[in-house]
């Protein structure tokens, strides 16, 4: 356990609710120091800090990314916080379900499909470039990314596919009134 409760970030919406239960639960534990160098006045100073592991109790991805800020002291060392965030969620993807999920999914699609629906069973979509829904929510990091609260796995929002429909749209029509127009 910590030493001192101002080592462990929380997002401000819920330091007060949870920081008590984390100390009963003990839901954080101490688990290895790492060095990092901070600049105090401009003078370089190495300084010591602590990783916090998860209790087993923890198995969320959503609430390890968005709720437990675990990295330690220093803003700056986010590269470490997210290869610490990675170690973590590998301990806790293979409990989350997901197969279940994913059958429970399947098996509606098939009632949709005796009902008389028909129904694509696969939608393959490709980006041009890389894709991250959710970077302008709130999250104890800069950015974030949208993680199902339940499940902790990433999707996107039907808001987000609404927006991009609109956009596609837009463009579509800005496209036909171009190709219109000479011709009148």
């Amino acid at each position: 356990m910590p030493d001192k409760w101002t080592e462990v970030k929380l997002s401000d919406s819920f330091k007060g609710k949870i920081q008590s239960s984390i100390r009963d639960l003990n839901l954080i534990i101490k688990n290895e120091k790492y060095e990092f160098e901070e600049k105090d006045n401009g003078v370089k100073k190495k300084r010591i800090g602590w990783w916090y592991e998860l209790n087993e109790l923890v198995d969320n991805p959503f609430l390890l990314y968005h709720h437990l800020f675990i990295p330690g002291d220093e803003k700056d060392n986010k590269k470490e916080y997210l290869k610490n965030f990675v170690k973590q969620y590998e301990k806790v993807k293979y409990k989350m379900g997901y197969e279940s999920l994913y059958q429970r999914f399947i098996s509606l699609l098939n009632n949709y499909e005796t009902i008389g629906y028909k129904v694509e069973k696969s939608l393959n979509l490709q980006t041009d470039w890389r894709l991250i829904v959710g970077l302008g929510g709130e999250s104890a990091l800069e950015t974030s990314i949208c993680l199902h609260p339940l499940y902790g796995f990433p999707y996107i929002p039907g808001n987000a596919v609404k927006g991009i429909a609109k956009a596609a749209s837009i463009l579509l029509n800005e496209a036909l009134n171009q190709l219109l127009l000479p011709l009148v």
